[in-house]
């Protein structure tokens, strides 16, 4: 799916009057799919008691199109894909949580076992503002984000920046 998306970022990014374009599997606003996770270096926790969060899959530019600022660490690139080393962006609100006063960047989280029990360990890269992407009256809910080259769903949104009037290119 994921060389699909690509070209269909490609695709829209060329045409005139685009700024940016993302993807996302479930778009602000829409309750999306929910993950626990083990904070490595921590005491050790059954699942049913490990924190947890909204869990989004994003394209690399996501956060451009969408002009949600990275404060610490760094955006997904192009080279964080299939193969790579697993990483994720957390929002504010997770970090505060999760690593109290702490930089997460450089940290890791399991979001479970592999086949043979051993945790699965993606490294925070980046820091992202909160978003109120539940409900608008809600203040941000702790959030993580993977890369869609690493995570790829079969149903993604799309996400389109304009210098324009987004209509205008619609079709």
């Amino acid at each position: 799916y994921i060389s699909f998306y690509n070209e269909v970022i490609q695709r829209v990014s060329s045409l005139p009057g685009v700024v940016s374009v993302g993807m996302i599997n479930t778009l602000p606003l829409q309750k999306g799919p929910t993950r626990g996770f083990q904070v490595e270096g921590q005491a050790p926790l059954t699942p049913d008691k490990w924190p947890g969060g909204n869990y989004r899959s994003v394209s690399p530019d996501y956060f451009q199109a969408m002009n949600v600022p990275i404060v610490q660490g760094r955006p997904f690139n192009e080279r964080d894909a299939e193969g790579a080393p697993l990483v994720m962006i957390v929002n504010e609100a997770l970090a505060r949580r999760d690593f109290q006063n702490e930089n997460p960047v450089g940290r890791r989280l399991s979001l479970g076992p592999d086949a043979q029990g051993r945790p699965v360990w993606w490294e925070i890269v980046g820091v992202a503002r909160d978003v109120r992407s539940i409900e608008l009256r809600e203040e941000a809910a702790p959030e993580f984000y993977l890369s869609a080259n690493q995570d790829t769903f079969t149903n993604m949104s799309l996400v389109v920046r304009t210098s324009v009037e987004p209509a205008s290119i619609s079709a």
